[in-house]
């Protein structure tokens, strides 16, 4: 349960970063070489989806990694 309230409130810190940091940091970027037009769906959407999926890869990973060490098949590296 508590791996649960961290995991939503890391999603909720990371949409706040993302819309706070990176979505600004785009509209610069982009405007400045032309490419303005794109920061509205094009870009700010596929990116956060993206960093939303990097996420919940290193979730599952780590969950993966949690059942091979109850099963006894950790290594110790």
């Amino acid at each position: 349960m508590k791996d649960n309230k961290l995991f939503a409130t890391g999603i909720s810190a990371f949409s706040l970063c993302v819309l706070c940091c990176i979505a600004p940091f785009l509209a610069i970027s982009l405007g400045g070489i032309g490419l303005g037009f794109l920061t509205g769906y094009y870009i700010t959407i596929p990116v956060f989806a993206a960093l939303i999926g990097v996420i919940f890869y290193k979730l599952k990973k780590d969950k993966k990694a949690k059942s091979l060490c109850t099963t006894g098949k950790c290594s110790s590296s």
